[in-house]
């Protein structure tokens, strides 16, 4: 018997299929938000060393970067994520504010020394008010993301590769 005549037989698509149907594919809708939705809520941030002893000077956040956060290199004129400069700032005064200002970044870069944030990162809220990154800092967590989806996705194609390992060789998969 072929398809055609278990179609004749069984008649075409009716009122029942299509609400099977609709009713099985509502709920994996919910799924797709779960496994996608991650892309929308956790958008990283531009973000860079908290200096909380330079807030009492009512700067902006470019002066703050500028006097406190070492660029990236030469070629790329961003800031640096990781990383402030080895300064005292708790002890500085206006006039070592404005001097800093004044002073050329390339310069300061490669002249003074710097270490690891110590006091958290302040995030660029101009693009986003709060995601899940800064939130929880999930971008110190981001090679175990990494790991998790590649290891979720290696278990679903073996899922795959294995049912049609199974199938005789009369059907098709």
């Amino acid at each position: 018997m072929e398809y055609d005549d278990l179609v004749q037989i069984l008649g075409k698509v009716g009122h029942y299929e299509l609400l099977t149907v609709a009713l099985l594919a509502f709920p994996s809708l919910f799924a797709a938000f779960c496994n996608l939705g991650i892309v929308f809520i956790s958008g990283i941030p531009e973000h860079w060393c908290q200096v909380p002893d330079l807030t009492k000077f009512n700067l902006t956040d470019e002066q703050i970067r500028l006097v406190s956060i070492p660029l990236q290199d030469e070629a790329d004129s961003g800031y640096s994520s990781c990383q402030m400069y080895d300064r005292n700032y708790s002890s500085w005064t206006e006039a070592d504010v404005a001097a800093a200002l004044d002073e050329d970044p390339v310069t300061v870069s490669q002249n003074l020394s710097t270490f690891k944030c110590q006091q958290g990162w302040h995030y660029d809220q101009s693009q986003y008010q709060s995601t899940i990154v800064s939130e929880v800092c999930l971008f110190v967590w981001q090679p175990l993301f990494t790991l998790l989806t590649f290891a979720k996705t290696h278990y679903i194609l073996e899922c795959c590769r294995n049912q049609c390992d199974t199938c005789s060789p009369k059907t098709k998969c």
